[in-house]
């Protein structure tokens, strides 16, 4: 019978040693932590189907219609804080007017309503914007009433959007947004602007407008809030193509009288360059 060599039993304690140290430093916790981690998903993946049935039975009696509700996704969650759930919805019957619907603790929110005002206004004011683009262009109404809009259930009488808009006109938030397609010089977009003001400088709320549009090949965008729009209309204010002695003008006026001045620029890329051109005219 062979012997054993006094070697043998050494060898494989060491090789036991270094299997057991693998297995308990790091086989062990990988494990415990995939678990933990799949739980987790499991348990937000189980509550995410809960809160989307609990979204589409709220929808449907609140409404009176079917709708389809998108798997929501948690928004807000962190260290103590349970967040809430917000999911994309459509009615069933119509799948082009998707609207978003949230759940957290308190009671559940959509803005189903204010979806179908914003259509219902982008219909109304279509005409007239078309006549102004005269071109290929993408243009959208967005409407956020808040609770008032929430709190509308009968969809099937909705009320007309101008006539809410005149009760509750500093509640409500109206942004239109224009996106020119075409390839024109900044002068003539710039006549497009005020023309579209005129559009909706009468609504009864806090008004917004977005206008882009591209010129040999860079993108330009102006943004005009409810002060401003009423100072071009209304104190003669202008929207003028870009002119170094008009800025050099109004900054160096602005100096002397011991002012501030900001000059907004949007292309990241070319920001230090336009700073050095506005140092070169003062």
């Amino acid at each position: 019978m062979r012997r054993k060599k006094l070697g043998d039993n050494g060898t494989l304690s060491f090789r036991t040693i270094i299997f057991r140290g693998i297995l308990y430093v790091i086989i062990i916790p990988t494990t415990i932590m995939l678990l933990l981690v799949g739980g987790f998903y499991l348990k937000l993946d189980i509550e995410a189907g809960q809160a989307q049935a609990t979204m589409r039975t709220y929808l449907r009696n609140k409404y009176k219609e079917e709708f389809v509700v998108e798997k929501p996704i948690r928004n807000g969650s962190g260290f103590a804080v349970r967040g809430w759930f917000e999911a994309v919805a459509y009615p069933v019957a119509n799948k082009k007017l998707p609207f978003k619907v949230m759940m957290s603790l308190s009671d559940p929110w959509d803005d189903y309503v204010d979806t179908l005002w914003s259509m219902q206004e982008m219909a109304r004011i279509k005409p007239m914007v078309d006549k102004i683009m005269a071109g290929s262009y993408t243009s959208t109404v967005d409407i956020a009433t808040g609770e008032i809009g929430n709190a509308v259930t009968d969809t099937k009488a909705l009320p007309l959007f101008q006539e809410v808009a005149h009760k509750h006109s500093q509640s409500i938030l109206y942004k239109l947004e224009v996106t020119a397609q075409n390839d024109a010089s900044s002068l003539v977009h710039y006549e497009r602007v005020k023309q579209l003001l005129q559009i909706i400088k009468d609504i009864p709320a806090k008004t917004k407008l977005i206008y882009r549009w591209y010129e040999n090949g860079t993108k330009h965008i102006i943004v005009l809030l409810e002060d401003e729009i009423a100072k071009i209309l209304h104190e003669n204010q202008d929207i003028r193509i870009y002119d170094k002695e008009i800025i050099k003008e109004a900054i160096t006026r602005e100096l002397e009288r011991g002012g501030q001045v900001f000059y907004i620029y949007n292309i990241v890329s070319t920001i230090e360059n336009k700073a050095q051109e506005i140092e070169k005219l003062i």
